[in-house]
C-alpha cells in the first residue's frame, strides 16, 4: 500500500513525488507516457540548469532524483477513481499538465489496482 499515488510524471509529478518522499510518504507515481515535454527539443528557463536542456533529459533527471528517493513508477492509465475510501487511499496528487485525451496513440488501461 502506498502514502501517496500521484497521477502523471510530468514536472509538477515529479516535483511532487520527490517532496512526499522526503517527507516520508511511500510514493507511486503512475503515468502513460510523459507528456507533451518530452517533445520539447530546448528549454532555457528551467531552474537549475544553466545551459539548454531538452524535455526529455529534464524528466530523466527528475524521475533518477525521484527513484533514488525510492519512489515506484508504473506505466498506466487511469481511467477512473471510485469505490476508494479514505483508509486504503491516504493520498492523491493529480497532475496539472496538458490534457492528452485526444491522443491517438493511447493504451489500453490495464485495470490494475495499486
Amino acid at each position: 500500500m502506498f502514502d501517496v499515488i500521484i497521477i502523471g510524471k510530468g514536472p509538477a509529478g515529479i516535483s511532487a513525488a520527490i517532496y512526499t518522499a522526503r517527507a516520508g510518504l511511500k510514493t507511486l507515481v503512475v503515468s502513460n507516457g510523459f507528456g507533451s515535454l518530452e517533445k520539447a527539443e530546448k528549454i532555457d528557463n528551467y531552474f537549475g540548469f544553466s545551459e539548454t536542456i531538452s524535455g526529455m533529459e529534464l524528466l530523466s533527471q527528475g524521475i533518477k532524483q525521484a527513484k533514488k528517493l525510492k519512489v515506484v513508477f508504473a506505466e498506466d492509465e487511469i481511467v477512473s477513481i471510485n469505490g476508494i475510501n479514505e483508509i486504503q487511499l491516504k493520498r492523491y496528487i493529480q497532475r496539472a499538465g496538458i490534457n492528452n485525451r485526444h491522443r491517438k496513440d493511447k493504451k489500453k488501461s490495464k485495470n490494475r489496482q495499486y
